[in-house]
């Protein structure tokens, strides 16, 4: 194949022909067997593989790209390439394709730059592309002739989106550094929205690319980073005393937002780790100032994190500054914790160094009892040391205690005998579950008598007393010390809190029995008891261990100077020890030893359950100590502002244990006085902190909104707050930052409030209205998906308050403000703030759909109404010349789609009634469409006028939504009128569409919804399968889900019902125009609604029966309406009207006709649906029906199979004949009714062709009717065509009558033939009698009479019938020897096939084709040589169908007839078949004539084998 079908098949339709072209140009190259200077003078080589990428499937992206890179290395390639737009072409796919691909693009472009010094450089390049190709759909690329164009110049001059982005970079960033406040916070706001761009537009690998393109692009980013590390240092330079306060909070502002910006950009642009090949001076700077910033760390540490992380890659030097001096503030944290907190017993362990230091403070160190610490010291350490959570240091301390439990003064007389076993259970001993609940009693006084306790001491202390007795005494002083009134304290503590506290607190209470107690030396006898007790020989003494226990327990707990002193005792502590050894078995004596043990030992510190478990659970410290050694900084680092800043700012946040505490502070400098000043914060340093501080900036700036004397003030904190709002946005904060939070507080609302509800009186004023605004939505569109329903509230109440003096009528203009009375300040101002309110509205009603209580849907609902009326005035007010200015136009509609986007939204006004402000919005949306096309026609094609019209479809379809909802039928009906015809449009069809996305069934579901309502009426249930969605609809949900909405909604039961409840009465029109109520009645009713809609109702006396259906509801459009008023047009209706079943239909026919008629046709196959059915529905009219019809043939075009099935389970068909047989049988002149029955009638036929004999009964009279009714022929004779022709070989003997039919009308004719033909084309019987009739042979003869008068160029359509008719005869063999045996048939065909008329001609091939197939034809055609030499001559035309008609028939000639090889085999004709199908297997035909030529091809196939054998 030539190289030039290579080049145009790359353009291809077909993916795999393109792909294969492709790879055939690749391999020839590779083979030498073309070379690329062959290419080069291919023109259409470049433009198909630009449009390579257009198609909507690109294969082998790659394998095109290295082509084209390789391509326009040869000069004149690079040139035509860059003629027809390639820079940009590429430019803009770049983006769009894979990053592997980004850098073969990349290098395309650098070569298409390096240009030959001889290439021309002005008008001689003559290429430029006319419409930028789009990698989404197929598109083209035009070549016209520029004279006077440096088309090269141009192109280089175009932008890419990333050189785009970067430019905007380089431009804005230096708008930073001014001193303007407000210039600084859109710049950053215009840099933010860059930054989006970039992270699409802009790879991480442009860092490795060494593209020129990338080359370029890196140098830019390179200055861009270089230019706002200036920035920030310039904004921190300026951060002094020395400067004003109100330039001290911008520049600290100006500081945080634009290194946010800078940290976010790198991370989008720069991994990390490829942060080293960025090394200017001045980013690197302000990243070390950042990592050294106390109050930026805090507040943003996710950031400061990152800027620690690029600051390791880029800088290792202030990197290792910064970790010196990182830990150096740690340190300090820790310090001040340690030294707030705790002292140092619990970081006991036996892992970390301290931890081992710490528990071996306890451990004796020698024989001799020496240790680090005294003995006792000792002691109270290992015993704590028990109570450890750590059970190595248990152990440890168990091994500790050993020695001072064997080296005991007087060890060997006492219990427990302390070998191996008791030993190793001591670890574990004072480990006890739960936790002591302390009891103690309350204040009041005790009225136990000092006699008493003194009674009971006595008992206690007696020899002589039996133990029993003892132990009785000692409980009741137990008793005693508690009180009457237990007070129960559970001490599960969460706070860091001293033992010693809570016990002084305790010992607060009734102290005075504790005073007698110990007056009488009970403490002394308790010891004495329990000494008893561990001795050798004290086992007797242990019945009274609990309750003396008990008794010290509850004197130790009230009295700290007891518990002090007998903490020190170490012999009291080893003896409680002792006792808690003997009887372990014993839980009461072992809870109460173990809860003095933990009284006495921890009395003077506080500890966490971290390290302990105590039996009283008390907060402690840290897990890991904090105190690691550091490494000094040296002098030089300590020198440096950024480092002193960081270390002073550290200890005041941890000495005031954070930032909040160290703001609240009332006087600093006293508080402070304690420190060195080289830890005191200055001035500065706090306002700093105040700024950084996102809430206490935030409460900040509300109070100097609130307490603002001037427009000034509240501008400055508006710029303040709008900073903090993109803060949080940068920091990735949103809706869960402090903004968020903060305000949404009621000192929000308070500074916010007057300027909701306060109109503004000045130009001053609307100015800054417009900054308040601006601000709110700003805030709003971050914390649209996280506004609380409280807060909308709010906003919704500040704006429905004082109407109509409300933010919302500022919409409206008095008719004094237009626009020709302002100034342009004024009117720059007016358009301003007009954008900003319905932006703000806009805003609102979006978030107002999330509300669900029912004060916030009536505020929504109330909100929505009032706005949608101020908006519609806007639209009204058409005097004025500018009101159709595109921006302020578009606004409104814009305000009117989210206004009417929710359903509802016409109901909640108290002063006007929703029908009425549909009826307006109406009226204004078809002004606004008849203004904006007729009279500004030119603007709607541009890109503000397609959102003009795009706005004003959506409103028309929330109207119809909306007026669907409506109580009126009219207004119903108009509603879907709109939907009906809004589906006329594209756009219509898929804003249709979409709308119904969220309804169970889409846009099939809603109408179908409406269409088998049977309580609506049928004017508005006919305009349901009106609603046509094309092919939009059906593509949201596909055939399967119709067929399952339909089988959902038993929509072929529905529509049974329908049929046998049709209601055919006769109309009349009534004179008085139709009065609705009486409030209707005096607002107008309906008559302004339009005036072309006319009703028709039934009187409202009407009876009703059970058998009957009342008209009532029943509503239609007038066939001949009366402009200017409501009609009535009655349909009167019998009270004796029944449905009339088949069994009285001959006494009703013999009876007389009644005015009206309800069908209903009862069968043994009627569903049990139709028993439900409500009582209540509305009449099902002819029009309805005939609407209905259309819809089930159009769902026999979609689904013929399921929807045929469905026609005849559900019986529809029988139903549909038998309404027709009832018509006829009641009163033949309803069937003539042509503007009633003529749409229904042609309907039915349709559908019943499906069934057809359930039509036959009635066909004949109905056609027998129609002498005088052409429209009721038409659809007979047209039910009668299909009819035959799909029933194919069935007899109609009765039917023959038919063809006898004749009218004066040429339509009719036409018809008539048609059914003749399908007649004739199906029956032997037709066919007879047509011969009989001589029909055969007078067409024969009028073919011969007319031949004459033939114009050679053109036949008179109706001859055209005739031939039809003969061919269609043809198609049965019994047809084909009819025909044969006709004078001169084949000579006339013959000479017919000479016509140059193309169908004349056609039509004779194909009735000679047809009687070819005849074996008793083939004979006579054989030795006719005119006709084989017409035959074979088809083989050479220029037509494949005729081709394929000559090939067939000298194959069919051949089939089983060896004398036709004689002839065909003739040297002329054989040469004709031979060359034939040589070209055949030669070609390559399109794809949708593959299987008429691959038949072709199997003709001559056989053809020739036949001949051959």
């Amino acid at each position: 194949m030539e190289l030039s079908a290579l080049v145009r098949k790359l353009g291809h339709e077909l993916t795999e022909i393109r792909e294969r072209s492709l790879k055939t140009i690749l391999f020839k190259l590779d083979h030498n067997l073309i070379s690329y200077a062959d290419l080069v003078h291919q023109r259409a080589l470049f433009r198909n593989l630009l449009e390579w990428f257009n198609f909507p499937v690109v294969p082998i992206k790659e394998e095109v790209l290295n082509f084209v890179n390789r391509l326009i290395k040869h000069p004149l390639a690079a040139q035509k390439m860059i003629g027809i737009g390639a820079v940009e072409f590429f430019s803009q796919l770049r983006s769009d394709v894979d990053p592997n691909l980004q850098a073969i693009i990349d290098g395309i472009v650098d070569g298409l730059f390096f240009l030959p010094s001889e290439l021309p450089s002005s008008s001689s390049v003559c290429y430029q592309a006319q419409s930028q190709p789009s990698v989404d759909q197929p598109g083209h690329i035009d070549l016209p002739d520029i004279e006077n164009e440096d088309t090269l110049e141009l192109q280089m001059k175009q932008l890419s989106l990333p050189q785009f982005c970067v430019s905007i970079l380089e431009h804005a960033i230096p708008l930073l550094r001014t001193g303007s406040r407000r210039v600084t916070m859109e710049a950053l706001e215009l840099l933010v929205e860059d930054m989006s761009l970039i992270g699409d537009a802009i790879s991480e690998n442009v860092w490795e690319d060494d593209s020129l393109f990338a080359l370029e692009l890196k140098d830019k980013l390179l200055l861009v980073l270089g230019l706002l590390g200036e920035t920030i240092l310039y904004h921190k330079s300026n951060i002094s005393a020395e400067q004003p306060k109100v330039m001290l909070v911008h520049h600290q502002m100006a500081f945080i937002s634009i290194s946010l910006f800078t940290v976010r950009l790198l991370q989008i642009l720069l991994p990390v780790e490829k942060a080293s090949k960025v090394t200017q001076k001045s980013l690197l700077n302000a990243l070390f100032l950042l990592s050294l910033d106390m109050s930026f760390s805090l507040e943003y540490p996710s950031v400061h994190e990152s800027v620690a992380a690029y600051l390791e890659q880029m800088n290792t030097e202030n990197y290792s500054i910064y970790k010196q001096v990182s830990e150096a503030v740690y340190s300090i944290e820790c310090t001040c914790s340690f030294m707030a907190e705790v002292h140092k017993e619990g970081y006991a362990d036996t892992k970390d160094t301290l931890g081992k230091c710490i528990l071996s403070l306890s451990e004796t160190t020698s024989d001799k009892g020496e240790g680090i610490l005294p003995r006792a010291s000792r002691l109270q350490a290992a015993l704590r040391l028990l109570f450890s959570k750590k059970q190595q240091v248990r152990s440890v301390a168990a091994k500790h205690l050993a020695f001072h439990l064997l080296n005991e003064e007087g060890a060997n007389l006492k219990r427990p005998c302390l070998d191996g076993n008791v030993l190793s259970n001591i670890s574990n001993l004072l480990i006890i579950e739960g936790a002591m609940e302390l009891k103690l009693g309350d204040k009041m006084n005790s009225i136990i008598k000092a006699e008493t306790v003194e009674k009971l001491y006595d008992i206690l202390t007696s020899d002589a007393v039996d133990l029993v007795l003892r132990k009785s005494a000692a409980e009741q002083l137990v008793v005693i010390l508690e009180g009457k009134i237990l007070q129960k304290i559970c001490i599960r503590v969460l706070v860091i809190c001293e033992l010693g506290v809570l016990l002084g607190y305790l010992y607060a209470c009734d102290t005075k029995m504790h005073d007698v107690v110990k007056k009488l030396g009970v403490i002394e006898k308790i010891l004495a008891y329990l000494n008893e007790c561990v001795h050798v020989d004290g086992k007797l003494m242990e019945s009274i261990v609990v309750p003396c226990l008990t008794l010290l327990r509850k004197i130790v707990s009230a009295d700290p100077v007891v518990r002090l002193s007998l903490a020190q005792q170490s012999s009291l502590l080893l003896l409680l020890f002792r006792v808690s050894l003997i009887l372990q078995s014993d839980r009461a004596v072992l809870i109460e030893a173990t809860v003095l043990l933990c009284l006495l030992l921890f009395d003077e510190v506080a500890r966490t359950e971290t390290w302990y478990h105590l039996p009283v659970r008390i907060t402690a410290h840290h897990v890991v100590s904090p105190n690691t050694v550091v490494v000094p900084l040296s002098s030089e680092c300590l020198a440096m502002k950024p480092v002193s800043d960081m270390l002073k700012t550290a200890w005041n946040l941890s000495w005031y244990h954070g930032i909040e505490n160290l703001l609240q502070l009332i006087n600093y400098e006293k508080e402070a006085e304690i420190f060195l000043d080289s830890l005191k914060l200055s001035i500065e340093d706090i306002l700093i902190l105040k700024i950084t501080h996102t809430n206490y900036g935030l409460q900040d700036c509300l109070s100097l909104i609130i307490q603002a004397a001037s427009h000034k003030d509240v501008r400055t904190a508006l710029t303040r707050l709008s900073f903090y709002v993109l803060n949080d946005r940068l920091a990735l904060k949103c809706s869960s930052g402090p903004c968020g939070t903060t305000l949404k507080s009621f000192v929000w609302q308070k500074a916010m409030d007057r300027f909701l509800q306060v109109l503004p009186a000045s130009v001053e004023d609307e100015k800054l209205l417009v900054d308040v605004l601006r601000f709110l939505n700003k805030f709003l569109r971050e914390q649209k998906s996280n506004l609380e329903s409280d807060h909308l509230k709010w906003f919704l109440k500040s704006l429905l308050k004082n109407q109509p003096k409300s933010l919302m009528g500022l919409l409206v203009r008095p008719e004094s403000q237009v626009q020709d009375e302002m100034d342009e300040t004024q009117a720059a101002v007016r358009q301003r703030l007009d954008k900003e309110l319905i932006h703000l509205f806009n805003t609102l009603l979006v978030c107002s759909m999330s509300m669900t209580d029912r004060e916030g849907l009536e505020l929504a609902g109330l909100f929505r109404t009032e706005l949608a009326l101020k908006l519609l005035q806007c639209l009204r007010v058409t005097d004025a010349p500018h009101f159709y200015g595109l921006p302020s136009l578009e606004r409104a509609l814009q305000g009117m789609v989210h206004v009417t986007a929710l359903p509802g939204w016409s109901t909640y006004s108290a002063a006007v009634e929703p029908v009425t402000i549909c009826k307006k919005y109406l009226t204004g949306l078809l002004e606004v469409i008849s203004s904006f096309y007729v009279e500004w026609g030119g603007n709607a094609m541009s890109f503000m006028g397609k959102g003009v019209t795009k706005s004003t479809v959506l409103c028309l379809l929330h109207l119809s939504h909306e007026m669907m909802a409506q109580a009126k039928d009219a207004v119903r009906f108009t509603a879907l009128g709109i939907g009906s015809a809004l589906t006329s449009l594209e756009m219509g069809c898929i804003a249709l569409a979409e709308s119904c996305q969220n309804i169970s069934g889409g846009l099939w579901g809603t109408v179908l919804n409406i269409l088998l309502d049977q309580s609506e009426c049928s004017m508005v249930r006919r305009e349901g399968p009106c609603v046509h969605d094309e092919e939009s609809g059906l593509s949201q949900t596909g055939i399967p889900a119709l067929k399952a909405l339909l089988y959902h909604c038993q929509f072929y039961e529905h529509v049974n019902q329908m049929v046998k409840h049709c209601y055919l009465g006769c109309y009349m029109f009534g004179l008085n125009s139709y009065k609705e109520d009486k409030l209707n009645s005096e607002k107008g009713g309906i008559t302004d609604f339009d005036d072309s809609l006319n009703l028709w109702k039934a009187p409202p006396t009407q009876s009703k029966s059970s058998h009957s259906h009342s008209t009532s509801e029943t509503m239609i459009l007038s066939a001949s309406p009366s402009p200017g008023s409501v009609t009535e047009l009655q349909a009167t209706v019998p009270s004796s009207a029944t449905f009339i079943p088949e069994t009285v239909v001959d006494r009703l026919t013999a009876q007389g006709q009644s005015d009206t008629t309800i069908t209903e046709s009862p069968s043994q196959h009627d569903s049990p649906m139709s028993a439900t059915l409500s009582k209540q529905r509305a009449v099902v009219t002819p029009a309805l029906l005939s609407a209905v019809c259309s819809l089930l043939h159009n769902l026999l075009v979609v689904m013929p199979k399921d929807t045929g099935i469905a026609l005849q389970q559900t019986h529809l068909l029988t139903t549909l004949s038998r309404l027709i047989k009832s018509c006829l049988l009641v009163d033949s002149h309803l069937v003539s009714q042509d503007e009633l029955l003529k749409p229904l009638l042609g309907n039915t036929f349709r559908i019943l062709t499906i069934r057809p004999k359930d039509g036959l009964d009635t066909i004949s009279d109905c056609i027998h009717l129609s002498t005088t009714y052409p429209a009721l022929y038409v659809a007979s004779l047209q039910f009668l065509s299909v009819l035959l022709n799909e029933e194919g070989r069935k007899q109609f003997q009765d039917k023959q009558s038919v063809c006898e039919r004749k009218s004066s009308k040429d339509m009719l004719k036409e018809v008539a033939t048609n059914a003749l033909l399908s007649l004739l084309a199906v029956s032997k019987n037709a066919q007879k009698c047509a011969l009989e009739a001589d029909l055969i042979d007078s067409c024969i003869e009028n073919m011969k009479h007319i031949h004459a008068q033939l114009n050679l160029d053109s036949l008179k359509p109706g001859k055209g019938q005739r031939k039809k008719l003969l061919l269609n005869i043809s198609f049965g063999e019994d047809g084909q020897q009819m025909v044969m045996k006709i004078n001169g048939f084949l000579d006339q065909i013959i000479e017919m096939c000479k016509y140059k008329h193309k169908s004349s001609q056609h039509l004779a091939l194909l009735i000679l084709h047809n009687i070819c197939f005849s074996p008793a034809n083939k004979p006579k055609i054989l030795a006719n040589d005119q006709a084989i030499a017409i035959l074979s001559a088809c083989l050479e035309s220029n037509s494949p169908a005729v081709q394929r008609i000559g090939a067939a028939s000298l194959w069919a000639l051949l089939h089983n007839y060896q004398k036709a090889k004689v002839t065909l085999k003739n040297p002329s004709i054989r040469r004709r078949i031979d060359e034939a199908y040589s070209l055949v297997k030669k070609s390559s035909p399109q794809p949708e004539e593959d299987e008429l030529h691959a038949y072709y091809v199997k003709c001559l196939e056989n053809i020739v084998q036949l001949l051959d054998s």
